[in-house]
C-alpha cells in the first residue's frame, strides 16, 4: 500500500508538471530572441547540495512553459523559456524548482493573471487503477520574496497518508522561480520557505540581470 500512495504522489506531481501555460509548444535548440541561454538557466537552478541530505538529483528538463492547476484560468499567451531541475528522496518525496524567463512586462502579466484567475477548492485528476486522485487546494501565506509571490497548497489522501504539495511563485524582475514541493504527512513550510530563500539566492549568484 505505501508503494502504491507513493506511485500515486508522483502521478499527482505528473498531472500537476503538465498542466501548464499555454498548452505543450515544442522548445527549439536555438536561443530564444531576447531571452537568456537556457544553459545559463540551468545554472542558476537549485543543485543538490543546496538541500538537505537525502535529496538526490534528477535529469535537468527545459520547456516552454510554467506548471498551473486546471482551474480554468485565461493565463497570457506569452513567450517565456524554462529550465527545471527536479530531486526526490528514497521516501518519494519530490521537489523541484522551474526558472522561466519572460520578455519586459509579461513575468508580472503572467503571474498576476494567475494569481487574480479562478479559485479551485478541489482539483480532479483522474485515477490510478481505480484509485481517485483528488487533491483540496488552499492558498498559505508566500514567503515576501522577490517583486511578487504566490503560493498554493495541494492536499490529496491516500490509503498510507496525506501528500502535501506547496506551490511557491517568486517573481524577480522579468524571471519567476517556481517551487514545488510534495511531501508525504504533514507540510514543512519552514523548509519549503528555506528551499525558495536558497533558490533566490542561487538566481542571484547567477547575475541573470544586468
Amino acid at each position: 500500500m505505501e508503494h502504491l500512495f507513493i506511485v500515486l504522489a508522483l502521478a499527482l506531481t505528473l498531472a500537476l508538471l503538465l498542466s501548464a501555460c499555454g498548452g505543450k509548444r515544442t522548445l527549439t535548440p536555438v536561443p530564444t530572441p531576447g531571452l537568456p541561454h537556457v544553459e545559463d538557466l540551468q545554472a542558476a537552478l537549485l543543485t543538490a547540495s543546496d538541500l538537505p541530505a537525502g535529496w538526490t538529483a534528477q535529469p535537468v528538463r527545459t520547456s516552454n512553459e510554467l506548471s498551473t492547476l486546471p482551474c480554468g484560468q485565461t493565463l497570457p499567451d506569452v513567450q517565456m523559456l524554462t529550465a527545471t531541475a527536479t530531486f526526490q528522496t528514497a521516501n518519494g518525496a519530490h521537489l523541484s524548482e522551474s526558472l522561466a524567463a519572460y520578455h519586459p512586462g509579461d513575468a508580472e502579466t503572467w503571474l498576476t493573471a494567475l494569481r487574480n484567475g479562478p479559485a479551485c477548492a478541489v482539483v480532479n485528476e483522474g485515477e490510478y487503477q481505480g484509485t481517485p486522485i483528488v487533491a483540496r487546494v488552499t492558498q498559505p501565506d508566500a514567503p515576501a520574496l522577490g517583486d511578487q509571490s504566490f503560493a498554493l497548497r495541494l492536499t490529496s489522501d491516500g490509503p498510507s497518508g496525506t501528500l502535501m504539495t506547496d506551490l511557491v511563485y517568486v517573481r524577480i524582475r522579468d524571471f519567476i522561480l517556481q517551487i514545488s514541493d510534495s511531501e508525504v504527512g504533514a507540510a514543512d513550510p519552514g523548509l519549503t520557505t528555506a528551499i525558495v530563500q536558497q533558490a533566490v539566492l542561487d538566481f542571484q549568484a547567477a547575475k541573470l540581470i544586468p
